[in-house]
């Protein structure tokens, strides 16, 4: 995969408000580099159909679902929402392509959150 990911990723960041909800999404359920963040990952992430709470969460990126990984690919099918980000590692799943894709841009956004969650935890 290239460094600009898949043509679905593309068109994502063509609107600043995915990005920002990519961005949150990793810093609160991802990073989770504060208290206050903890406390929101802990009491909300869990599977939305059959309450299981690992492994392989994640969130749907178009209205912030949280599903197992059956129950993440069932939603973004049937609602065609093409994204989800995976809870534990934060990786960003297509679901057009049917995998998990890598963008540079994405990436400088995990690693800004993770930079800034480690600069928090040294207070």
């Amino acid at each position: 995969m290239s460094a600009k990911g898949c043509l679905h990723v593309q068109n994502l960041k063509r609107h600043p408000q995915n990005l920002d909800t990519f961005k949150w999404l990793h810093t609160v359920f991802v990073v989770a580099g504060s208290p206050k963040s903890h406390e929101i990952k802990v009491s909300n992430a869990w599977c939305r159909t059959c309450k299981n709470r690992g492994p392989f969460l994640h969130a749907c990126l178009g209205c912030v679902y949280f599903g197992c990984h059956k129950h993440i690919r069932e939603h973004t099918k049937s609602q065609k929402h093409n994204f989800s980000l995976e809870l534990s590692y934060g990786q960003l799943h297509c679901t057009a392509c049917g995998d998990y894709v890598y963008d540079a841009d994405i990436d400088a956004i995990t690693m800004e959150n993770k930079m800034n969650a480690a600069e928090f935890r040294k207070r």
